[in-house]
């Protein structure tokens, strides 16, 4: 095995493993703070009625199936069975498997055979990228996948930010062998990757500089906060996460 299958084995088994240990995710009975994050990504995916979408590395499927219940028809990509298992799941649950076609497949190849060479308007991955070992190959691939014009969107965690280096203690799904590769996914270091793969008109948005402060009762505030510092451009690059919008030529 080369050392890219070695990291990609070493993703799918732990991912195999947190699906069975952690079971769904109940997004019927989520926080308000929550249901104001996902309204907040969704906006930026900037998605028009009609328009295809993929999702790479989509794991058990949360934004899929915020996707499809807003009625759009979305294909997700992941490397772990057990992820699309639980998909399976609670897509039939909730009535949205019309809506939803799932791929088992590694993120690094060229996925257009299994697509059918198909392209999409977007293409996106939420904590994907600290997840590959081969970011510019899987950047490539994603624009690779979307039509002219559409956009390709990632949402990240930033190494910029202190949080990532505390959050083993506090965090026990937090694994650091796992999430290592957020040491290469920098926001200044992702706009780079986009513009050399040939996006265009590139959006960073700040999207979190606190995570370590519980938003159930605090998200209008730390909303607020949060915006503000993303206007700083002293602070633009120093959130925990960030989103990045690309435009295909």
């Amino acid at each position: 095995m080369t050392r890219t299958d070695d990291w990609a084995k070493m993703q799918e088994d732990f991912f195999d493993s947190f699906s069975q240990q952690y079971g769904l995710y109940d997004l019927a009975h989520e926080s308000a703070a929550s249901k104001e994050s996902a309204r907040q990504f969704i906006n930026f995916l900037q998605l028009k009625p009609e328009e295809t979408v993929l999702e790479l590395g989509c794991g058990w499927g949360e934004w899929l199936l915020r996707l499809a219940k807003l009625g759009h028809r979305v294909t997700g990509v992941d490397i772990s069975q057990g992820s699309l298992d639980l998909l399976n799941t609670l897509s039939d649950k909730n009535q949205l498997s019309a809506n939803i076609d799932l791929i088992k497949g590694d993120v690094q190849e060229d996925l257009s055979g299994k697509l059918y060479q198909r392209q999409f308007d977007l293409v996106f991955g939420y904590n994907l990228l600290h997840h590959v070992l081969d970011i510019e190959k899987t950047v490539s691939n994603m624009v690779n996948l979307t039509k002219p014009g559409g956009r390709v969107v990632i949402y990240e965690p930033n190494p910029l930010h202190f949080w990532w280096y505390l959050c083993p203690l506090f965090d026990p799904k937090f694994k650091w062998p796992i999430e290592r590769g957020l040491l290469n996914t920098s926001p200044v270091k992702m706009q780079k990757i986009f513009k050399s793969s040939g996006l265009r008109n590139i959006a960073l948005f700040s999207a979190d500089y606190f995570p370590f402060i519980s938003p159930d009762k605090t998200f209008h505030l730390t909303s607020k906060l949060n915006r503000f510092f993303g206007k700083l451009s002293i602070l633009k690059y120093l959130p925990a996460v960030y989103y990045l919008r690309g435009e295909k030529r």
